[in-house]
């Protein structure tokens, strides 16, 4: 069975564990840590360049942007003014922004129950969706989808894989939600399992031809939900 997406949570625990331990030490007086403090930023940056090198460079925005922060901080930690380059932040959220729909297929937007939806085929089997700020809906189909990646911050987005088939069980999805609403709808014999994480949010099948299941999922759901909602829906 694949468990594509978990090795992102393992990371970010271990990051915590570390955290948590040089704490310990400088709390018990054992090991004294404020020169090692000033670095911690670079932790970050770390964890953005294993983000860029873990997807294989095929989803660079949300890596790119915490290196950029990341390298800010830890220029103003180090006693530099790094201040004075907090613009860059915006270039490169626009760059991002441009270079990820030069480089989507995309045809023209149909008509899907009144509203206007992009609709793409995925070439590898697996989606890529982010809004921040904004509302976006999306179609993908896909002969054998295996998963991939919804983001929605301070947005509403909405992934309808109502055409795509699951060949290999399960695809895995990793889905981000910071204040916003995320919204899947997907066939109502899909079994769904949620592996992901609620702060002050909600994750919840709400399909009303929702079926009984007992074998293994056909979709697993990982990712992190905070101050926000992801819902399925058919």
């Amino acid at each position: 069975m694949r468990r594509r997406g978990s090795s992102s949570g393992i990371v970010i625990g271990l990051l915590i564990v570390a955290v948590g331990v040089l704490l310990l030490l400088d709390t018990t007086g054992l090991v004294g840590i404020d020169g090692i403090v000033r670095w911690a930023p670079s932790l970050v940056i770390l964890f953005g360049l294993w983000r860029l090198i873990a997807n294989g460079f095929r989803r660079i925005f949300w890596p790119v942007l915490i290196i950029t922060i990341g390298l800010l901080v830890q220029l103003s930690w180090l006693g530099l003014d790094g201040g004075i380059f907090w613009p860059v932040i915006l270039i490169v959220i626009g760059l991002a922004i441009v270079l990820k729909w030069a480089t989507r297929s995309r045809s023209n937007p149909e008509v899907i129950d009144g509203v206007a939806t992009s609709r793409f085929a995925t070439d590898d089997g697996e989606v890529d969706s982010f809004e921040v700020f904004g509302s976006t809906r999306e179609r993908a189909a896909s002969g054998d989808f295996k998963g991939g990646r919804i983001t929605a911050v301070m947005g509403n987005s909405q992934l309808d894989l109502r055409d795509a088939v699951v060949v290999d069980r399960p695809a895995t999805l990793e889905a981000t939600v910071v204040m916003g609403e995320a919204r899947l709808r997907i066939p109502p014999g899909w079994n769904v399992r949620f592996d992901n994480s609620t702060v002050m949010g909600e994750s919840r099948d709400e399909r009303s031809a929702r079926e009984s299941f007992s074998d293994a999922p056909d979709l697993v759901i990982t990712g992190t939900v905070t101050m926000g909602s992801l819902k399925i829906d058919d």
